[in-house]
């Protein structure tokens, strides 16, 4: 009888820290948390990579971790409710000519 084999620990975090992290990438703007969440489990994952001397992808993973962390802080430190993003959010005023009439000039309907 054949003992049942050795569960890989290493393997099981990798895998579960990958999946986190992309479950946490995608409410990384939707809440503030998400953000350090992310740069805990891509901080695990840069360790194991640096563990398993991939050093190119454990360097990327740190750097990718130290941006998540920043963007937590620099969300953390915004006024409550407000986006630490806002230039995209902009109020711009309506056009009141179309887009034919700035192309074309005014145009005449019989």
């Amino acid at each position: 009888m054949n003992p049942a084999p050795q569960l890989d620990v290493v393997m099981l975090m990798e895998f579960l820290a990958s999946f986190m992290a992309v479950v946490f990438y995608f409410h990384r703007r939707a809440h503030r948390g998400a953000n350090l969440a992310l740069a805990v489990c891509v901080a695990v994952l840069a360790y194991c990579a640096f563990a398993h001397a991939c050093w190119f992808l454990g360097c990327a993973e740190t750097v990718w971790a130290f941006t998540a962390a920043d963007k937590f802080f620099r969300f953390s430190k915004s006024p409550r409710g407000a986006k630490s993003n806002t230039r995209h959010r902009e109020f711009h005023a309506p056009i009141l000519e179309s887009r034919i009439e700035r192309l074309f000039g005014e145009v005449e309907s019989n």
